[in-house]
């Protein structure tokens, strides 16, 4: 089956034709699609799997938009407001888009004539009359719901610029904007997503040119009224969300001068809501408190071209590189980013406010700053962005005191959450300039840290956020700083992003962190090798952790500039990483990499590997001992690891050190994950010993020898398949050591259970030691034994050593010389009947697909291997490709696949074998795609299959295949 362990993205890249078709022709058979339940929850589904990716929606969503409106009825034929189910069903699904898609996206292709502003408000009054309830018998459709669509669609029409008097309606006492404001304030508590327009549309007409004088001041007052509550124990946090949320869209939308004057009262009414660390209110509470006081902030200080910023010079990059090919150089004076015509020059060392305003001002910087620090990732981004945004109006000596906040309030420990929200804030001052030379130095260091950020058993994912906010730092240094004030610090910042662009578990982090090399290089030059680095880590290239770590840092490490970063990297942050996937991907990205630099491996990289495995931590300890492998195993191939050698930290008395408090952690018959870990550590390190030809006593080696029979008899998998690994490595000493010991074990603890024993973890471990044994040690009778063992009918149901066994028979025995010492006969015998075992388990079902699943392996083993071709008769291998055959027809996706893949390497095989109807084999298994087998995962295979039930030769495979299938 497919692995989907590194999937790039579960979610569609395109809109798919067959989508698009479903989604449309659902819209034009409103209301009869909705009410077909089947038809309704197979286009919910389909449409909220783009959520995503709702940008892939952008092209068709204007077509979509005036299909569901051609359902709408906002008036009867004589005029008056009707609402029929039609159009409720019509609103409602438009919600569903403007839910996935966005309201500010989705009003863009909704009819903007203010004929309709009486029409909808007219509607939206009628539904708040209403009672929807058995309305619609799915009960899917709410007042909400509606409510969304409806003034998504007014946001629009009162947005236009004739002053509203001219809406006033003869039959209504009220005027328009009271009629406005009115259906605002019954909706206020609607969910989120209409709070939220309503909120844009309240704040939009209090502060237009026809209504600011006679409605904003009354409506913040209004505000302040209804938050004052917030002391009250009976409070109700969605009202006083809501209007928290217009406060701050006045804010945003008001003028600034009329604004600062009321700013100072707000503040004093906010009370606690601005306490944001002792309060464990709602998130949105906080957020919009956040944006609040932020928009107030700027409301006291005038925007204003401020010369103390540091200003690169060229922020277009192609005026920076023409700059270099006329080999100008950039000077920081009188090259200044482009600033807003109704900014004023910073001539002034003070600010432009009153006492009062400065002492709230101070309150307001305080509270950002420690929003930087809160629990929830929203709050941190909107302190970071307030931050950014007030500095631009604050003079030098102000804006120090909140760069010096962000330092020092959180970098100083090692929280996650503060170190994110510093982060984001650091970025903003760098992006905007704000960050000055001096500071760079201190801003690096957290770089560094930052951008590798992993705390040991931490939130997975707050530790992913604090290296996408240095990603995003690394990214904004390249757009502000010059080169020349870069340069000291290059390679440290080139190292940093190559090694995590290589090597994070994440993909958006490494593509982020990819991007940002690229900015680097592009702004700065003088990154070494920067253009040839960035053709090998592209956004594409580091899709697949696989690649990153088995062929991209093998070409990056031919820059030696970059290699042994990278080594030290994956020893130090990727080596006993608490996923187990990340780990294993260190050992295989140390195994080819320490054949690069030997000399620092064998020293450094080694030394380092070791002081960490001395620890009291066995899950540590044995990850970092499978990298101690990887590394002994890779200088080994290259014959660099030799134990005698002085340089060499892998010392006889460490060995001995290491070996003493291994097998006194192992040598016990706790089960518990500990001793399970300490086992393992045990089998890795003595494999290691084993194979760098590390000189020990006998005794050691069968006490080791004692303690891996034990461990092949427990019941972990991963602990039997190192015990079996260490195995093969060990026997080979002690072949060496005591024939006669050997050969009694054999007799006794393998073979005697192999004939008899009925307890399969006993059974187990006889099958596993034999498959350690040395060729020099294996004969017939031990093959025999095996492919007895195998088809032995009263032990049909111990399958893990049925496999074990069968995967013994295929390697030690098929695949070697030895293959010629068994009888031809009985092999295939024996894979005939593993192919056909059917045995279930009552509790645990087909438990015989395992050794199916091992006997189609073992088949194609048997059949490419040269000494048989004159052995291998048409009929022999027409049974085997029939029962690959029923294999394939079977509802084990697993299977089918693999056992598709098997037919397609006996037709492909060279020398061909002599195969009966090849051409009809040929037209479903030879295809021009190299992933034809993926076919076999999907139910539109059987169509493909039944093209061979009239065969003569396989039909009644065929026939075989899909009744047991169908069962």
């Amino acid at each position: 089956m497919t692995d989907f362990s590194e999937a790039i993205g579960l979610t569609s890249d395109i809109l798919l034709p067959e989508h698009e078709e479903l989604f449309e022709k659902y819209f034009k058979d409103i209301p009869q699609s909705y009410e077909d339940y089947t038809r309704y929850q197979q286009f919910f589904t389909r449409l909220y799997g783009y959520k995503e990716k709702s940008f892939l929606l952008d092209q068709v969503l204007p077509k979509w938009v005036s299909i569901i409106l051609s359902h709408v009825k906002l008036t009867k034929d004589n005029g008056d407001i009707g609402i029929d189910k039609g159009s409720l069903i019509a609103l409602y699904n438009l919600s569903l888009l403007i839910d996935i898609c966005s309201y500010k996206n989705v009003t863009k292709y909704l009819p903007h004539e203010v004929s309709y502003l009486e029409k909808i408000l007219s509607f939206i009054e009628t539904l708040g009359t209403m009672d929807l309830h058995g309305f619609d018998k799915y009960e899917r459709i709410t007042k909400s719901s509606i409510n969304r669509s409806l003034f998504a669609w007014l946001y629009i029409v009162a947005k236009n610029p004739f002053s509203l008097d001219k809406f006033d309606s003869i039959q209504s006492k009220e005027t328009t904007a009271n009629r406005i404001l009115d259906a605002c304030s019954m909706n206020m508590c609607s969910d989120s997503i209409c709070s939220k327009i309503i909120n844009k549309i309240w704040s939009q007409l209090v502060t237009r040119a026809d209504q600011i004088e006679a409605r904003m001041n009354k409506t913040i007052h209004l505000c302040l009224e209804k938050i004052s509550d917030y002391s009250n124990e009976l409070y109700d946090i969605n009202e006083i969300n809501g209007y928290l949320g217009l406060l701050a869209g006045i804010f945003k939308e008001g003028p600034r001068v009329e604004l600062a004057n009321i700013g100072v009262e707000v503040i004093d009414k906010l009370g606690d809501l601005m306490d944001l660390e002792t309060r464990e209110d709602n998130t949105l509470t906080k957020v919009f408190v956040t944006k609040l006081i932020q928009r107030i902030g700027l409301s006291f200080l005038k925007p204003r071209k401020i010369k103390w910023r540091y200003c690169r010079g060229f922020r277009s990059l192609e005026n920076t590189l023409k700059s270099r090919e006329n080999n100008e150089t950039i000077s920081n004076e009188n090259k200044s980013d482009n600033i807003p015509n109704n900014e004023e020059e910073d001539d002034e060392d003070s600010l432009d406010c009153t006492e009062e305003q400065i002492e709230k001002l101070e309150t307001i910087l305080a509270t950002l700053l420690n929003g930087l620090r809160d629990p929830n990732s929203n709050v941190r981004n909107s302190a970071a962005k307030g931050l950014g945004r007030i500095t631009s109006r604050l003079t030098k000596d102000f804006a120090e005191d909140v760069v010096n906040g962000i330092f020092g309030g959180c970098f100083e420990d090692y929280d996650t959450t503060s170190w994110h929200g510093g982060c984001l804030a650091l970025a903003e001052m760098t992006y905007r300039g704000f960050l000055l030379p001096d500071r760079l130095s201190d801003m690096i260091d957290i770089l560094e840290k930052a951008i590798v950020w992993e705390e040991a058993d931490g939130i997975i994912k707050q530790d992913e956020a604090v290296r996408d906010a240095a990603t995003f730092i690394s990214w904004a240094i390249a757009r502000t700083y010059s080169p020349d004030l870069l340069k000291p610090f290059v390679h440290r910042l080139a190292t940093r992003l190559v090694t995590v662009s290589l090597f994070d578990k994440e993909l958006n982090i490494r593509r982020a962190a990819s991007a940002a090399f690229q900015e680097n290089v592009g702004r700065q030059g003088y990154f070494p090798s920067g253009i040839d680095i960035i053709h090998i880590i592209d956004y594409t290239s580091v899709s697949r952790l696989s690649v990153c770590y088995n062929e991209l840092c093998v070409k990056v490490a031919k820059y030696e500039e970059y290699l042994k970063p990278m080594l030290d990297h994956l020893v130090e942050f990727k080596v006993g990483h608490q996923i187990m996937k990340m780990n294993e991907r260190a050992c295989e990205g140390l195994y080819h990499l320490v054949k690069l630099d030997i000399a620092y491996s064998r020293t450094v990289i080694l030394e380092k590997l070791l002081k960490k495995a001395d620890t009291v931590n066995c899950c540590l300890q044995y990850k970092v001992m499978k990298a101690i492998e990887s590394v002994v195993r890779s200088l080994t191939e290259e014959d660099s690891f030799d134990v005698s050698n002085k340089d060499n930290p892998f010392t006889l008395e460490r060995v001995l050190e290491m070996n003493k408090k291994l097998v006194k952690e192992a040598d016990t018959t706790s089960r518990n994950k500990r001793s399970t870990y300490a086992k393992l550590s045990l089998s890795y390190f003595i494999k290691i010993c084993c194979e760098c030809g590390m000189a020990l006593s006998d005794g050691v080696y069968l006490k080791w020898l004692e303690l891996l029979e034990n461990f092949t008899e427990e019941n972990s998998i991963e602990l039997r398949d190192g015990a079996s690994m260490a195995s093969k490595s060990l026997m080979e000493k002690v072949a060496g050591i005591s024939t006669i010991e050997i050969d009694k074990r054999i007799e006794k603890r393998y073979l005697h259970p192999l004939k008899e024993n009925r307890f399969d973890l006993t059974l187990n471990k006889a099958v596993l030691m034999i498959s350690s044994l040395p060729n020099s040690l294996l004969n017939e009778n031990i093959g025999n034994e095996l492919i007895d063992f195998i088809q032995d009918k009263m032990r049909l149901h111990l399958m893990d050593s049925r496999v074990y066994a069968l995967n013994c028979l295929k390697e030690r025995f098929i695949e070697s010389e030895l293959l010629k010492v068994l009888s031809f006969t009985k092999i295939i015998e024996c894979l005939n009947f593993c192919i056909n075992d059917f045995t279930c388990d009552p509790a645990k079902g087909d438990v015989a697909r395992f050794i199916r699943e091992k006997a189609i392996q073992t088949i194609i083993s048997f059949v490419k291997q040269p000494m048989l071709y004159d052995k291998m008769s048409s009929d022999i291998v027409c049974k085997f490709i029939g029962n690959l055959l029923i294999q394939a027809c079977g509802k084990n996706i697993n299977l089918r696949q693999i056992a598709a893949q098997a037919i397609h390497d006996i037709l492909t095989a060279e020398p061909s074998l002599p195969i009966l109807e090849v051409e009809a084999l040929r037209e479903i298994f030879i295809l021009k795609d190299l992933n034809f087998c993926e076919i076999f995962v999907y139910a539109n295979v059987f169509d493909m299959l039944s093209q061979l039930l009239d065969n003569n030769v396989y039909g009644s495979y065929i026939r075989y295949g899909l009744v047991m299938s169908s069962g």
